[in-house]
């Protein structure tokens, strides 16, 4: 009779447990799939329908701004006057706009927790170019070579008050800027860069949604976030400190609480560091 109530109390207790873990994986993939269909908006250079998936402090925030194709194209054709603009001009611009909706070429979640109710997630994004192309010091500093090797080779255009041949100078000059990018553009490699995503549920829809991004740097401050495969948030894996990890191994009982690792970026091992995907420490500031 004793036997039988310590098998039926292991019995409910393997329920309770594989009941928890089971909560545990489904709010892990419902976060995943929320960061993938914001991520999949992004990726196509558009705001459309993204406020399903982020608060409005994200979507007025710079990693929307950095990726939103008519945000950075109305940012750029701010400084130019289209008036002054020939065909030849406006249409090679045109088709430096067009590249930013192709900036994000792939992206992965790399991991999903879930602490107290809010979740973490850990995104790389892989892009064309590097972000800070369009307004960086590179650039600026290429662009003023340029113009003023342009300036000494054509004196008698500078400030010429012929409205023809000052015309052609402002095309020639936005020619410059065009091309500088143009070169910058397809000199470069893809860029790989890591961003942190905090979400939380809305109490309204119960849909998870994004409600603060941070590049990898900040969030990390000199330690890493340990990164595991989590194919649709299918995974129960918890991300463990190293320094654990590297202590002695210890058996641990299944965990009731939907809860993962007490640390949400553990110290990484140096060597660790070195095998890891390197880290583009990400400017998002736009002139």
């Amino acid at each position: 009779m004793r036997i039988g109530k310590k098998l039926v109390s292991t019995i409910v207790v393997l329920a309770l447990s594989t009941s928890a873990l089971t909560g545990c994986t489904s709010t892990k993939k419902a976060i995943s799939e929320s960061a993938k269909d914001f991520l999949e908006i992004v990726k196509s250079g558009s705001t459309e329908n993204l406020e399903q998936y982020a608060s409005g402090g994200v979507l007025d925030g710079e990693f929307v701004h950095t990726f939103d194709s008519s945000f950075l194209t109305d940012n750029l054709k701010s400084g130019i006057d289209s008036e002054k603009l020939d065909e030849a001009t406006a249409q090679r611009l045109d088709n430096l706009c067009a590249s930013f909706s192709d900036m994000i070429t792939s992206y992965e979640i790399t991991s999903v927790s879930v602490k107290k109710g809010v979740g973490t997630v850990v995104a790389s994004v892989n892009t064309a170019f590097p972000l800070n192309i369009i307004g960086g010091e590179e650039a600026s500093s290429r662009i003023g070579v340029k113009v003023d090797s342009y300036t000494q080779e054509n004196p008698d255009k500078i400030n010429n008050a012929d409205p023809e041949i000052a015309k052609q100078v402002y095309n020639d000059t936005i020619n410059l800027v065009l091309e500088t990018y143009e070169d910058m553009m397809s000199e470069s490699s893809e860029e790989t860069y890591i961003f942190v995503f905090t979400m939380s549920k809305d109490s309204e829809t119960h849909k998870w949604c994004v409600t603060e991004i941070q590049d990898y740097d900040s969030v990390a401050n000199g330690k890493t976030i340990a990164e595991t495969n989590t194919d649709a948030g299918d995974t129960e894996d918890e991300d463990i400190p190293i320094e654990e990890m590297a202590g002695t191994e210890e058996s641990q009982e299944p965990q009731a609480e939907e809860t993962e690792s007490e640390e949400a970026a553990p110290e990484q091992s140096e060597e660790s560091a070195s095998e890891g995907p390197e880290i583009e420490e990400v400017d998002l500031s736009i002139d």
